[in-house]
């Protein structure tokens, strides 16, 4: 995965401020410990066509110790 970013995230219109989702990557769905995981919070503005309001909180699981990004 080297040299990959993130462009883009789809949102789904719903009520409230913030948004919320986390994933998964792992060999089966359901009951299999993911192999990477991650988790996004956004705080959008409904009113101004989601703008985003503050800068997002990007978590992720189950990469190297090393990995580090501001």
């Amino acid at each position: 995965m080297t040299g990959k970013l993130i462009v883009s995230v789809y949102l789904p219109q719903r009520k409230g401020d913030y948004y919320f989702r986390s994933f998964k990557v792992s060999r089966r769905y359901q009951n299999a410990h993911a192999y990477v995981n991650a988790g996004f919070l956004f705080k959008v503005d409904p009113a101004k066509n989601y703008l985003v309001l503050e800068k997002p909180r990007i978590v992720y699981g189950g990469i190297h110790p090393k990995f580090v990004s501001n």
